[in-house]
């Protein structure tokens, strides 16, 4: 969902009019994650506070209303869409890390060292 947008120059040498639009996305699970100055500005649109913001610059055509809601609607068949994730930042671990495996047992193990 859109939570602001600001119009500025941002450091462009045309000097054009552009606009910073912020998206919010997934609920909060808890408020303590959630700075009270972007509560704030959550609750002064009326939306619950997100875990997940972002900003970027568009132009006045491109701008989205306030409190609008971008769903899948939004995009068209074939458009490219640039995707981030998240990991857990263990790079490549053996199985024992990775997939929590204990090792083996103390009974019945013939092939240790």
């Amino acid at each position: 969902a859109v939570v602001s947008t600001q119009s500025g120059h941002y450091g462009r040498e045309d000097r054009n009019e552009r606009l910073s639009m912020r998206l919010a996305a997934f609920d909060a699970e808890s408020l303590d994650d959630v700075p009270l100055a972007q509560q704030k500005e959550f609750y002064s649109v009326g939306m619950t506070p997100k875990q997940v913001t972002h900003s970027f610059i568009v132009t006045a055509e491109q701008a989205l209303p306030v409190n609008y809601k971008l769903d899948v609607s939004h995009f068209f068949a074939g458009q490219y869409l640039d995707i981030r994730g998240l990991t857990i930042n263990r790079g490549f671990q053996g199985v024992i890390r990775r997939w929590g495996y204990k090792g083996q047992g103390k009974f019945g193990r013939t092939k240790t060292h």
